[in-house]
C-alpha cells in the first residue's frame, strides 16, 4: 500500500490508519483478497479521541496483535449496518471506538517496511509541497536526473499512479480540503491547486470525484448539518 510517501508491505490482519488527504493506492500482489474500511468525517468521533489517534495516523500501519479482536469489532459493525437496526448510528460509532481503543491500547507490533527509492520519494515530497506550481514529468526528469521513460515508469510500479495522475490527485485532494473547510471561490481555490481555470478544474474535479466542485461543497455541508 503506497500512502503519501511511502510504501507499506501488507498482509492479513494489518491495519492503515490514513490521514485526511493523504494520497494512497494498493498494489495488489494477488487476486484473492478481503479488506474493510471506515471513512471517518470530521465530528464523527469524539475530539479526546482523534487526539489520542495521533500516533496510530504517525505510524500509519499498525499490526494487531490478536486479529480476532479486530474482525470481531468489524462484525459488528456490519451486522447493525446490514440489519438496519434502531439506533444503527449509535451502535456503529460505539463499535468502532471500541476498535479504535483497543489499537491505543494495545501497541502495533509492525515493523516499518518501505520500498520507495530516494528519487520517487524526493518528486513526491516537492509534489506534496507545490502542487499549486507548474510542474510535469520533464521538470520530474531533470531534477532527478532521469530519462522521462524510465522515471515514468520507475514512479508508476513505486506508487500505483502514473506521474500525471498522481500530480492531480494531490492537486485534487487538497481542493477537496478547501471545499469542505473554507468559503473561497471556486476560481480561488482552482488557483490555489495549480489549475489555469476554474472551468478545467471543474471538469478535472468532475472526471475524478464524479460530481462537480460545487455540488461537492453541497454534499459536505448538508452531511456536516445532518451530523
Amino acid at each position: 500500500m503506497f500512502v503519501n510517501h511511502t510504501s507499506h508491505i501488507i498482509t492479513t490482519g494489518d491495519m492503515l490508519f490514513i490521514k485526511q488527504g493523504f494520497i494512497h493506492r494498493a498494489i495488489y500482489h494477488s487476486e484473492k483478497y478481503e479488506r474493510a474500511f471506515f471513512n471517518i468525517y470530521n465530528g464523527y468521533l469524539s475530539d479526546a479521541l482523534l487526539v489520542a489517534m495521533k500516533p496510530l495516523f504517525d505510524n500509519c500501519l499498525y499490526t494487531p496483535k490478536d486479529t480476532s479482536m479486530i474482525r470481531h469489532f468489524i462484525e459488528l459493525t456490519d451486522t447493525e449496518t446490514a440489519k438496519r437496526t434502531p439506533y444503527m448510528q449509535e451502535a456503529v460509532r460505539a463499535h468502532l471506538t471500541e476498535l479504535i481503543l483497543y489499537c491505543i491500547r494495545n501497541k502495533s507490533i509492525s515493523e516499518p517496511h518501505d520500498k520507495i527509492s530516494p528519487s520517487v520519494k524526493r518528486l513526491i515530497l516537492y509534489i506534496n509541497k507545490n502542487f499549486d506550481q507548474p510542474f510535469d514529468i520533464k521538470s520530474a526528469a531533470e531534477m532527478v536526473k532521469m530519462s522521462e521513460g524510465y522515471l515514468s515508469r520507475l514512479f508508476k510500479r513505486e506508487t500505483g499512479f502514473a506521474f500525471g495522475e498522481y500530480l492531480t490527485v494531490r492537486r485534487i485532494k487538497h481542493a477537496e480540503i478547501l471545499l469542505r473547510g473554507s468559503q473561497k471561490s471556486i476560481s480561488e481555490i482552482a488557483s490555489l491547486c495549480g489549475f489555469n481555470s476554474a472551468n478545467y478544474f471543474s471538469k478535472v474535479f468532475h472526471d475524478k470525484c464524479g460530481i462537480t466542485p460545487v455540488q461537492f461543497r453541497k454534499k459536505h455541508n448538508e452531511n456536516s448539518t445532518k451530523q
